[in-house]
C-alpha cells in the first residue's frame, strides 16, 4: 500500500455477482414494487485515494421499462437514482414501454449528454445499447426529457472499496425482467494514509509509524483530489482505543477516514478535547466510534456511516455547504450531554438513514434533541426514542419522514407543543409518533398518539444485538412490528422479515419501522434443554454473519427460572437474547458450570436476565469466568441485567473478558462474588461500564492484567471488603463512584474526564474536579444498601451528607432511568451539572427533624411526593441529632397510585419511625413502588391493620429493625398484597397479631417474595408465627426465604403455607435456620406446597426438610437476639452450632455485614463453609512473627479487643459469634490472654512461643479466662 505521495487515476472495473430474475411487483398501478433484486458489486484493493470517476453499466431484460427502478448503493450508504418511472409525468402513468433487451450494455457516465429517457423513448420498442446520464424519477409535474443528475456528484471523493448494491425494484405487477450482468468502472485519485499505531502524538511526518493525529496532518485541502486515512492489520483487527491528548482541529483539511468498524475503533477525547472539529471539503468517516469528546462541529458535504457518537459533553452540529448535503447513514448517537440548543443539530440539508438516536439529554430551555430549524431534513428508517430535551424531546423544525419512529421521548417545559415533534413535517408514510402535539400524520401506514396517550413503540434498550452498532430492537406486542416499509437492510445488516401473524399495513411491504428490523426466534419454556428451550433456540439459530433475536413468548411465572443441569449455555451464533427483565428471569447454574460462554469472535447481546451461581465449568476455558466468559475477538453487551453469586477457582468470578474481545456493561449490576474479581479484561479487551454498578465484591471489583482498555462513565463501584479497582492497563473514567480502595499500577494510565469520588487511593491520576480520599483518612461515600429503589437492577443510592450529591456531570439519565435532579442546597462543582456522580441520580427530598409534621417532617416529605405526581421520590433523613425518633400522631398520606418512594435512613440503629402505639405507618392501596432502608420501624398499632399495609405496589426493604408492632388482625408488622416483594438484611423482632402470621402476612397473586439474610425472633401469631405465604384469588403466590433465621416465633408454624380454593402458594426454603417450638413448617390446602432448596437446618423434626443437605433435630445453639456489631440485631451461633460450615450462601456478607464464608476449620464443611442462617460466625486468627511481638487479648460478654505491642488492631462486638485462634508462627511471640469469653484454639507453631492465659507481663493487670472447651491444642 502506498503510505505517502502517491496519485492514482487508472480505471478499474468490477463486475457484480448473484444476478438473476428481478422479483414482479406488487400490484397493478405505478409504484407498486415487489421485493428488490439486489446485484453485489465487489469493490476491492483499490489501494489510492478516494473515487475520481464512476460509472455502471448493465445487461438486462424487461418488457416495460417504465415499471423499473434502479439505484447504485455505494459500500457507505449513499444512493443515487439511476432512473425510476421513465417517461411518466403524472402520478397515474405507466410510463415507458420500450424493452430492455438483454445482450445490450446499458452504461451511466457523467462524461456523456444524452440524456435516459431521450434514448429509450415512450414506444414499445427495443432500447439499443447506450451510454447516458442519469435522471429523476419520473411522475407528476416532471418534464420529458427531465433533468439529468450527476453520480460523481454523490460517490466523488468517496473511499471506493467495499460492497457495492445495484439494485433493481419492479413496481407494477404483471411482467417480469432478468438482470444479465453488471458492473463499475472507477477511478482514483489521492493519497491513503496508513495509520500504524495507537499514541496520540505527531513529528509531522505520517510514514511507516503513523498516528492518527500525522495521518490527518498530512492530508491536504481537498480541492483536486481526497486523501484516505485507513488503519493498519492485525493491529485494529481487534478492540482499540486512540485517547487523544489535544484536540484534534482538523479546519481546511479534507480527508476519508475508514475504520475498521464502531465496534473495533474507538477515539476517546477523555471528555477533555474535541475530537472531531471540521470545517469545509467533503469529508467521510465510517467504521469508528467517537467518545468521551467536547463540541464535534463538521461543515462540507459530510459522510458519516456506521459511526457510533457516544458520551459526548456538548451536541453534533453538521453543516452542509451551500448546495451540498450533509449525510448520515447506518449510524447511532447516544448518551450526549448538551447545555445548548440540542444534541444532534442540523442548520443545512442533511439526510439520516436507518439512524438511532436516543438517551441524550439536551438541557438548554429551548432545545431539541434533533434540531432541524433551518433547512429540510429527511429521515428514512430511523429511531428517534428515550432523548431529553427542554422544548421538545424528539425532532423540531422542517422534516420528511419516512419508515420512522419518534416516541418516547421527554419535553422538561410545560408548553403546549408534542413531546416528540414540533414544527412542519411531511410524513412519507409508514412513521410512529408517539405524541405528535398538532402535527398530523395520516398518510398510508402512519400511527400517532396524543399528548394524553402517547404511543409506546415497546423497544428493547439500547444495545448492539448481535450488530456493530446499538440499536433499539423493537419486541413481541410493538406496533412496529411489519408496520412499515423497508427496503433496505436495517442497521444491523439484518433484510426484512415477515411475522406470518402480523398482517401488512396499507402500502407496506411487512418491514419494521424504525432502525431495527427484528428477527426472532422464541423460546416458549423454562426447560434446560428440548423444543421450546433457550437451549435449543441459541441451536437453531443461523451462522455468523447473520443475527437472530431470541424472546421469550409466554407469561413468566413468578420467580422464573431456568436450572441449567446440561452445563454452561454455549453461544456460537450472532444473537441477542431479549430477556423479560432481571426481576422476572434467573438462569441459574447452582454452581455446577458456568451460565455462558460466548465462544471466539461472535457478537452477542444479553439484556434482562438475572445470570447466577456459575462456577466457571465450561469451554473455551474451564473454571474463568464464574458466570460470563467472552471468547477471544468476540463482542458482548449485557444491559438492564444482574451477575450474581459467581465463582472460578482461576480467580474471576463474575465476567471474564478474553484477549481482543470487547465487552459492555450496561445498566447493569454485579454482586456477591466470593472469589478474587468481579469483572476482568486480559490484555487487548477493552471494558466498558456504563450506568452500572458492582458491588459486595469480595477482594476486587475491576480489575485487568495489563494492555487493557477499561472506561467507566456514570457507574458505581462499592466494595465492601475487598478493592474497587486494581488497574494494570488503560482507564478513563468520568463521574462515578469508588467507594473502597483504588489501586494503580506503576505502569497503567488513568485518564479522568472528571467528576469522579474515590475512597482511597495514592494515584494522583483523579485531577479534574475529582474528590479523592486518602489510605489514611478514606472518604465515606454515605451509599445505601444494595437494593432494588426502582428501577430494573439492584443499585446504591447516595444518601444525605454524600460527597456524590450534586458534584457530577452525568452524560444521560440514570441507571434508573431519571433525569437530572438539582439539590437546590447544594452548589455544583466547578464545571459540573448538578448531578450526582455515580450510577443514581437522586430524587431527593429531605427529612430535617423529627415533627409530626410540619416544613422539614417525615409528613411534609411524603405530602410533597404526592402534590410532584406520578414519578419517583427518594427520601433522604438528614436530622440534627442520633438516634432519633419520629413519633407520627397519624397514618401518613397515601402514596397516589403509581407513584414511587424511597424511605432511606442512615442506620436502624439511628432512625426510629414510632407508631406511639396507636397508629399504622403506611397503607397503599394502588399501584406503585415503596423502598425503605437503615430505618427502624417501632410501636405500630392500629385496628385499621399493621403497620405496614401494602396492595398492588412493589416492596423493597433493607436493613430494617421492625420490632415492637401489634395488628388486632392477620400480619403483626406488614401485609403485602398482590406485588412482588423483597426483605434482605433486616429483623423482625417481637411483632404479634391477634389473628394469623406474627411478622409478615404475604398474600401473593401471580407475585413473589424473596427474604433473604434477615432474622425472625420473638413474634407471635396463632399461624403462621414469622411469616405467612397465603394464595390471593386465582394466582400463584410464590415466597422463598434464602439465608434466614426464624427462631423463638410461638405460634403454630414459624412458616404457614395456605392455598386459596382457586389459587396456589408455593414456599421455598435455602440455606435457612430454623429454630421454634413445635413445627416450623407447615401446608394449608390442596395446592400449597413446600420445596427444600437444600442447606437448611430444623431444630426439630421437619418431614419438608429431605434434601440430603437438610439438618433436622439439630441443634442451632444461638445466642439471644442482641447487637452483635452490622446494622441490625441478629442471633449468634454459639460454639457447639450444627448450623456453623454447614451451608450454601448466596451473599458474601451475612446479615451484619461480615464476610462468608468464614471457614471454622474444625467444623463440617457443607458446601462452601458457610453458615446456616443469617449469621456467619467468624474466626480469627492471630499470628505471630519471628519478631518478638507481644499479644495481648481482653474481652467480655459484649466486646473483644486485641492489642499488638501495644496498639489496638481488633476492637468488635463479637461475644459469642466468633472463634479465636492463637497461632505461635515461627518466632518466640508471646501472648496473654487477660480475659475472654469466646472459643479458643492455641497453636505454638515452630517457635518458641509463650502463652499466658489469665496472667499478664504488664504489672497490677489482673487475669480473668472464662474457660471455654478449645477446638485444637
Amino acid at each position: 500500500m502506498c503510505l505517502i505521495g502517491c496519485t492514482v487515476a487508472t480505471a478499474h472495473t468490477f463486475p457484480g455477482t448473484s444476478v438473476g430474475p428481478i422479483p414482479d411487483g406488487a400490484g397493478q398501478g405505478p409504484n407498486n414494487y415487489g421485493a428488490p433484486l439486489d446485484v453485489p458489486i465487489v469493490v476491492t484493493g483499490v489501494a489510492n485515494g478516494t473515487i475520481d470517476t464512476l460509472s455502471v453499466a448493465f445487461s438486462a431484460s424487461h418488457p416495460y421499462v417504465g415499471d423499473l427502478e434502479v439505484t447504485l448503493i455505494s459500500p457507505h450508504g449513499q444512493e443515487h437514482l439511476l432512473f425510476a418511472r421513465t417517461g411518466a409525468t403524472t402520478n397515474t402513468s405507466s410510463g415507458s414501454a420500450a424493452n430492455l433487451v438483454a445482450g445490450n450494455v446499458y452504461t451511466f457516465d457523467d462524461t456523456v449528454t444524452d440524456n435516459w429517457w431521450t434514448t429509450v423513448g415512450l414506444a414499445n420498442v427495443d432500447i439499443p445499447s447506450s451510454v447516458v446520464r442519469t435522471v429523476v424519477t419520473g411522475g407528476f409535474g416532471v418534464t420529458n426529457p427531465p433533468p439529468t443528475t450527476s453520480i460523481l456528484g454523490v460517490f466523488q471523493r468517496r473511499p471506493p472499496n467495499g460492497t457495492w448494491i445495484l439494485r433493481f425494484r419492479d413496481g407494477w405487477g404483471g411482467d417480469s425482467g432478468n438482470v444479465v450482468s453488471a458492473s463499475i468502472t472507477l477511478s482514483t485519485t489521492g493519497n491513503t494514509r496508513l495509520v500504524t499505531r495507537l499514541s496520540d502524538t505527531s513529528d509531522g511526518v505520517c510514514n511507516a509509524d503513523c498516528s492518527l493525529r500525522e495521518a490527518i496532518e498530512a492530508s491536504g485541502p481537498g480541492i483536486t483530489s481526497v486523501d484516505r486515512i485507513e488503519f493498519a492489520r492485525p493491529l485494529f483487527d481487534s478492540p482499540r482505543r486512540i485517547v487523544l491528548q489535544s484536540n484534534l482541529n482538523t479546519n481546511g483539511l479534507v480527508f476519508a477516514l475508514v475504520g475498521p468498524g464502531a465496534h473495533l475503533l474507538t477515539i476517546s477525547g477523555q471528555g477533555r478535547y474535541s475530537n472531531a472539529h471540521f470545517q469545509g471539503g467533503s469529508r467521510t468517516l465510517t467504521g469508528v466510534r467517537i467518545s468521551e469528546s467536547t463540541f464535534v462541529a463538521v461543515s462540507g458535504n459530510s459522510l458519516f456511516h456506521g459511526v457510533e457518537f457516544a458520551f459526548l459533553s456538548d451536541g453534533i452540529e453538521l453543516n452542509a455547504q451551500s448546495g451540498g448535503i450533509a449525510e448520515m447513514n447506518d449510524s447511532s448517537i447516544h448518551s450526549i450531554t448538551s447545555t445548548g440548543s440540542g444534541t444532534l443539530i442540523l442548520p443545512g440539508p442533511a439526510l439520516l438513514r436507518r439512524v438511532t438516536v436516543s438517551g441524550n439529554a439536551a438541557r438548554g430551555f429551548s432545545s431539541a434533541t434533533v434540531l432541524a430549524n433551518f433547512s429540510p431534513v429527511t429521515l428514512i428508517d430511523c429511531t428517534i426514542t428515550d432523548n431529553q430535551a427542554g422544548w421538545v424531546g424528539g425532532v423540531s423544525g422542517f422534516a420528511q419522514l419516512q419508515n420512522t419512529v419518534i416516541a418516547g421521548n421527554r419535553a422538561t417545559s410545560v408548553f403546549p407543543q408534542g413531546q416528540d415533534i414540533f414544527g412542519t413535517f411531511q410524513s412519507l408514510g409508514h412513521n410512529l409518533i408517539g405524541d405528535p402535539g398538532s402535527v398530523a400524520f395520516n398518510q398510508p401506514g402512519d400511527q400517532a398518539g396524543t399528548t394524553a396517550a402517547p404511543l409506546d413503540p415497546v423497544l428493547s434498550p439500547l444495545s448492539r444485538h448481535g450488530g456493530r452498532l446499538p440499536v433499539h430492537v423493537p419486541l413481541s406486542g410493538s406496533p412496529l412490528l411489519d408496520k412499515g416499509k423497508r427496503v433496505h437492510r436495517d442497521a444491523r445488516g439484518i433484510a426484512l422479515v415477515d411475522l406470518a401473524d402480523v398482517p401488512a399495513a396499507t402500502g407496506g411491504n411487512h418491514g419494521d419501522i424504525g432502525a431495527a428490523e427484528l428477527s426472532p426466534i422464541l423460546v416458549t419454556n423454562l426447560d434446560d434443554s428440548g423444543a421450546g428451550s433457550l437451549r435449543q433456540a441459541l441451536l437453531d439459530a443461523p451462522a455468523a454473519p447473520q443475527v437472530t433475536d431470541i424472546l421469550f413468548a409466554f407469561a413468566m411465572p413468578p420467580a422464573a427460572r431456568i436450572a441449567l443441569t446440561s452445563g454452561q449455555l454455549s453461544i456460537e451464533k450472532n444473537v441477542a437474547i431479549h430477556g423479560p427483565g432481571a426481576k422476572k428471569l434467573t438462569i441459574n447454574a447452582n454452581r455446577g458450570s458456568r451460565v455462558i460462554a460466548v465462544q471466539p469472535d461472535l457478537r452477542v447481546s444479553l439484556t434482562g436476565l438475572t445470570l447466577s451461581d456459575g462456577n466457571g465449568a465450561g469451554l473455551p476455558e474451564n473454571y474463568s469466568g464464574g458466570i460470563v466468559f467472552s471468547g477471544t475477538g468476540s463482542q458482548v453487551s449485557i444491559v438492564d441485567s444482574v451477575l450474581r453469586s459467581g465463582e472460578a477457582s482461576q480467580g474471576v468470578g463474575g465476567w471474564l473478558v478474553d484477549s481482543f474481545a470487547s465487552a459492555e456493561f450496561i445498566g447493569s449490576t454485579a454482586n456477591d462474588m466470593p472469589t478474587n474479581v468481579v469483572l476482568a479484561a486480559r490484555s487487548g479487551a477493552q471494558l466498558q461500564l456504563f450506568r452500572s454498578t458492582l458491588s459486595k465484591c469480595a477482594v476486587v471489583c475491576l480489575g485487568d492484567d495489563g494492555d487493557s482498555d477499561i472506561t467507566v462513565i456514570d457507574s458505581t463501584i462499592a466494595a465492601a471488603d475487598g478493592i474497587a479497582l486494581s488497574l494494570f492497563g488503560r482507564l478513563v473514567t468520568r463521574n462515578s463512584l469508588y467507594a473502597g480502595q483504588v489501586n494503580i499500577d506503576s505502569g497503567a494510565t488513568v485518564s479522568s474526564a472528571g467528576y469522579n469520588v474515590v475512597g482511597a487511593s495514592a494515584s494522583s491520576a483523579f485531577d479534574f474536579n475529582d474528590q479523592v480520599g486518602t489510605l489514611a483518612a478514606p472518604l465515606d461515600l454515605r451509599l445505601s444498601p444494595l437494593a432494588n429503589f426502582v428501577g430494573t437492577v439492584p443499585t446504591h443510592v447516595p444518601l444525605a451528607g454524600s460527597p456524590a450529591l450534586d458534584k457530577g456531570l452525568r452524560f444521560s439519565a440514570d441507571v434508573r432511568r431519571r433525569p437530572l435532579f438539582d439539590i437546590t442546597s447544594i452548589p455544583s462543582a466547578s464545571g459540573g451539572d448538578q448531578s450526582d456522580v455515580g450510577a443514581v441520580e437522586v430524587q431527593a427530598l429531605y427529612v430535617t427533624n423529627t415533627g409530626n409534621a410540619g416544613p422539614g417532617s417525615l409528613r411534609q416529605a411524603v405530602q410533597d411526593a404526592n402534590t410532584n405526581g406520578i414519578g419517583l421520590d427518594d427520601i433522604l433523613f438528614d436530622l440534627p441529632t442520633f438516634p432519633s425518633t419520629i413519633t407520627l400522631g397519624s397514618r401518613l398520606p397515601n402514596p397516589i397510585s403509581g407513584g414511587s418512594i424511597n424511605l432511606l435512613g442512615t442506620g436502624a440503629d439511628r432512625i426510629t419511625l414510632s407508631g406511639g402505639s396507636a397508629v399504622q405507618l403506611f397503607s397503599y392501596t394502588a399501584p406503585g413502588h415503596l423502598g425503605m432502608s437503615r430505618l427502624s420501624l417501632a410501636d405500630f398499632r392500629s385496628v385499621d391493620g399493621p403497620a405496614l399495609e401494602v396492595y398492588q405496589s412493589e416492596v423493597h426493604l433493607s436493613e430494617l429493625e421492625v420490632r415492637g408492632n401489634q395488628a388486632s388482625r392477620d400480619g403483626g408488622a406488614m401485609l403485602i398484597a398482590d406485588a412482588d416483594a423483597v426483605i434482605q438484611s433486616s429483623t423482625f423482632a417481637n411483632n404479634s397479631a391477634a389473628g394469623n402470621h406474627g411478622a409478615i402476612a404475604y398474600l401473593g397473586s401471580n407475585s413473589r417474595m424473596r427474604i433473604h439474610t434477615s432474622t425472625f425472633s420473638g413474634n407471635a401469631g396463632l399461624a403462621g408465627s414469622a411469616v405467612a405465604n397465603v394464595a390471593r384469588g386465582a394466582g400463584t403466590s410464590v415466597l422463598e426465604l434464602d439465608s434466614t433465621t426464624l427462631a423463638g416465633n410461638s405460634g403454630s408454624a414459624a412458616l404457614i403455607t395456605t392455598a386459596s380454593s382457586s389459587g396456589a402458594a408455593n414456599s421455598s426454603a435455602r440455606n435457612t435456620l430454623f429454630s421454634s417450638g413445635g413445627s416450623s413448617i407447615s401446608n394449608s390446602g390442596a395446592s400449597a406446597s413446600f420445596t427444600s432448596q437444600g442447606f437448611n437446618l430444623s431444630a426439630t423434626s421437619e418431614p419438608l426438610l429431605n434434601r440430603s443437605t437438610d439438618q433436622v433435630n439439630a441443634a442451632p445453639n444461638l445466642g439471644p437476639l442482641q447487637a452483635n456489631g452490622g446494622p441490625t440485631r441478629t442471633r449468634a451461633l454459639l460454639i457447639g452450632s450444627a448450623a456453623i460450615d454447614a451451608g450454601l450462601a448466596s451473599s458474601i456478607h451475612d446479615q451484619r455485614g461480615s464476610v462468608r464464608p468464614s471457614d471454622e476449620p474444625a467444623s463440617f464443611n457443607a458446601y462452601d463453609s458457610s453458615d446456616v442462617g443469617a449469621f456467619e460466625a467468624q474466626p480469627v486468627t492471630l499470628m505471630g512473627t519471628t519478631g518478638g511481638d507481644v499479644f495481648e487479648i481482653t474481652g467480655n460478654s459484649i466486646t473483644t479487643v486485641v492489642r499488638l505491642n501495644g496498639s489496638e488492631i481488633f476492637n468488635q462486638p463479637t461475644a459469642n459469634q466468633m472463634s479465636l485462634t492463637l497461632d505461635g508462627g515461627d518466632g518466640t511471640d508471646t501472648f496473654n490472654v487477660l480475659s475472654i469469653s469466646i472459643p479458643l484454639a492455641l497453636n505454638g507453631g515452630s517457635g518458641a512461643d509463650v502463652f499466658n492465659l489469665g496472667t499478664s507481663n504488664a504489672p497490677g493487670v489482673p487475669g480473668l479466662l472464662t474457660p471455654s472447651v478449645p477446638r485444637s491444642s
